[in-house]
């Protein structure tokens, strides 16, 4: 059984139909992808993208200091 919500299955042959993705959105409207396999030379190149977000506050007085990393 296909589930538009869920990428974790087994289910029908890929049959390049054109299937509802998840739910619909707030205005009403469907996403839709066409159900086929990927091909596994063009996934290769698929290198995603990493983003990294760091904050340190030091502070301190005569007697001490603190430093908090996140």
């Amino acid at each position: 059984m296909f589930d538009p919500i869920e990428n974790q299955q087994y289910g029908p042959t890929f049959d390049g139909s054109i299937r509802d993705l998840g739910y619909p959105l707030e205005n009403g409207e469907q996403q839709t992808v066409k159900y086929e396999a990927l091909s596994a030379r063009k996934e290769f190149w698929e290198t995603g993208v990493q983003n990294q977000s760091d904050i340190s506050f030091n502070f301190g007085s005569e007697n001490s200091t603190s430093y908090v990393a996140a």
